[in-house]
């Protein structure tokens, strides 16, 4: 995790007083815990795939690594911010969704769809997966 935060100068978006941002595993479902914690106006959202190549390719244990630290992620922040988080997961290796995918269907939304949904907020926004 450290050399994504140097390579794309990440460091000055964590907070000094968030002080488990990057959990000891390297993830950073404290920073978005931290985030939807200190403003009760956003919503947040993961748009992603179990198997995702091109962060697997850079896990210890690679797809089914990412897979199971995915869903745990999702269920944490759904379970700590019912409301204001929901997540779009595909089973699919897919690395990006909004360049190349945006028409693709994920548990029976399209990718545009679902943003659209999250704009406008409501009970048509929910977390979706494959």
């Amino acid at each position: 995790m450290d050399t994504l935060i140097d390579y794309w100068n990440a460091a000055p978006f964590f907070p000094a007083s968030c002080d488990d941002c990057i959990g000891e595993d390297g993830n950073l479902t404290g920073y978005h815990n931290y985030q939807l914690n200190q403003d009760p106006d956003i919503r947040l959202a993961y748009i992603s795939s179990k198997q995702d190549a091109t962060i697997a390719a850079n896990l210890p244990g690679g797809g089914p690594t990412l897979g199971a630290e995915l869903i745990e992620a999702v269920a944490e922040l759904k379970g700590t911010h019912p409301d204001r988080f929901n997540s779009l997961i595909s089973n699919g290796d897919d690395h990006t969704y909004l360049i190349r995918r945006f028409d693709s269907v994920i548990g029976g939304t399209s990718v545009k769809q679902w943003i659209a949904d999250m704009i406008a907020g409501g009970e048509a926004w929910m977390s979706r997966s494959d």
